[in-house]
């Protein structure tokens, strides 16, 4: 039986995520950005497209980690995040705001 505390994600295996959440998903970030989804706006014009893509899956793959909404705003916390998600809806919002095709200069495919 695994203990929550092997569950727990480990900086090392979250390092990017680590640093985009410490500088992005802070405190501040309804004052500086509005909503998490223009965070990652902000982000993605900032980053470089490997910068984002490492953080695009290690976000994805902490999500599909973590079994419901507590398990993920308590895994963001860990991570450094001050956000805290109210639905999945709104986790949903931002896992989309990290798609391929919303980055510039990439066309969306069918």
């Amino acid at each position: 039986m695994t203990n929550a505390k092997e569950r727990e994600p480990h900086h090392p295996d979250y390092a990017a995520l680590h640093r985009f959440l410490r500088g992005y998903f802070h405190q501040d970030l309804a004052d500086e950005y509005g909503t998490p989804e223009a965070a990652v706006a902000e982000y993605r014009s900032d980053a470089d497209r490997e910068e984002f893509h490492q953080v695009a899956t290690q976000w994805r793959a902490l999500i599909a980690s973590s079994a419901d909404l507590d398990a993920i705003n308590r895994s963001l916390q860990q991570l450094g995040s001050a956000w805290q998600f109210s639905t999945l809806e709104d986790v949903a919002s931002v896992t989309e705001s990290f798609a391929d095709n919303k980055m510039p200069g990439t066309k969306k495919t069918r």
